[in-house]
């Protein structure tokens, strides 16, 4: 990561450089969308920012999308390893699911006062963790060694299957 509020790379078959800017502060946290609509989601902003990474030019001269905006800025992201989904966590508490296809939103953790530090999926996709100032957490599924369930939305799960698996499927 960098000092600035910009993130750079490198293409290395000819050393191009590709720079990313206009965030408003430091990026600390980024993942790869996998799939046909390659990208990389990252914090820095008061939304998450989706770099596109689908041709062969990367970002250069593209615009980034912006997904799931709040008066909080983004702190960490996590795109799911099988699914067209992310997690996205926020410096007041604040935890979102969002379908990248149509930046549909599924409120996970309203805000609260302390924020996300760490969030991640597992290798299959099942769950999801997140950590707020050294305090696991989990948003679904069964993380081992979580200390107890975040809350989920009322009509998110029915018999066992959590909605967003629905909402992707469709």
């Amino acid at each position: 990561m960098m000092h600035e509020p910009a993130l750079h790379g490198w293409r290395l078959a000819d050393n191009r450089h590709m720079r990313m800017s206009g965030y408003p502060g430091r990026v600390r946290s980024m993942s790869w969308r996998r799939g046909a609509g390659k990208a990389l989601a990252t914090s820095g902003a008061d939304a998450v920012i989706m770099w596109p990474f689908a041709s062969k030019d990367g970002p250069m001269g593209k615009e980034p999308a912006m997904l799931a905006p709040l008066q909080a800025r983004v702190a960490m992201v996590a795109c799911h390893p099988k699914q067209d989904i992310l997690a996205a966590g926020y410096s007041d508490g604040t935890i979102l699911m969002v379908r990248l296809n149509d930046g549909a939103e599924i409120l996970v953790r309203k805000n609260g006062t302390v924020p996300v530090s760490a969030l991640a999926w597992n290798a299959k996709g099942t769950f999801a963790g997140v950590c707020r100032r050294g305090r696991r957490r989990r948003i679904a599924g069964a993380l081992a060694g979580a200390h107890r369930a975040l809350p989920v939305p009322e009509g998110t799960m029915q018999s066992g299957v959590p909605l967003i698996s629905r909402i992707i499927s469709r």
